[in-house]
């Protein structure tokens, strides 16, 4: 359930977010008023803390359960090979994505 679901918590709040982004120029007028602007802002960092906290910090010990179970089932090596460098390299994405959060 971590891998469908969870992982996406962090963008709900992205959402609101791009509701108000320099892109929107229609919902931009929105952010004059200082109800919007304050959802704007808290959506930002419940954005930044929660994809720090589940994509960065809960992701990584999960991760290496998923990679530990890869090598010792009974699974082909080459394919638990293969999903096993695509799980590095999603880890990567993450830490690389939240330097940029």
């Amino acid at each position: 359930s971590f891998f469908y679901g969870i992982t996406e918590v962090s963008s709900i709040p992205l959402c609101v977010v791009n509701l108000f982004s320099k892109e929107r120029v229609t919902l931009q007028p929105l952010l004059e008023n200082k109800i919007w602007a304050t959802v704007n802002a808290i959506c930002r960092v419940l954005f930044a803390l929660s994809f720090i906290a589940v994509r960065c910090f809960w992701w990584f010990p999960i991760m290496v359960e998923v990679e530990a179970a890869l090598f010792t089932s009974h699974m082909n090596k080459i394919l638990a090979g293969v999903i096993g460098i695509a799980g590095v390299a999603l880890t990567a994405l993450q830490w690389y994505w939240a330097s940029k959060v």
